[in-house]
């Protein structure tokens, strides 16, 4: 997986790359196999005025054709990129879990519904005999 880090009005320096390769290396090794490309944006849009003005926007770019983008913005950089991180772990988790697994899936020697499984007889409604 690429991990591209790109500054606007703003220097990548290496606490800043160190700390967005920290922050998403877990999960970007998690779901690799998902994962094709991201691409972190860091830009000061008010330059020296100041205000929660330092956005972090990550686009990940899923396979097969899915992409995913995030955007924060605080006064803080390093609080962007933490508040990117965490909403990217929660949709990648979440995203994994509408995943169909390997174990979900069913195979010929499985039932498919549970009057198939022994000692599971489904009795008629109605009158008891």
């Amino acid at each position: 997986m690429q991990l591209d880090i790109r500054g606007l009005n703003i220097a990548v320096t290496d606490a800043i790359r160190t700390h967005i390769e920290e922050k998403y290396a877990p999960f970007f090794e998690r779901f690799g196999s998902q994962l094709q490309r991201a691409t972190v944006r860091i830009e000061d849009t008010n330059g020296p005025r100041g205000g929660a003005d330092k956005t972090c926007k990550l686009h990940v770019h899923l396979l097969p054709t899915e992409d995913l983008i995030i955007e924060e913005t605080d006064a803080d950089l390093y609080v962007a990129i933490d508040k990117v991180a965490h909403r990217c772990k929660e949709k990648l988790a979440r995203r994994a879990d509408k995943l169909p697994s390997s174990h979900a899936r069913s195979s010929p020697h499985e039932p498919h519904s549970t009057a198939d499984i022994p000692g599971n007889k489904r009795e008629p409604r109605g009158r008891s005999v």
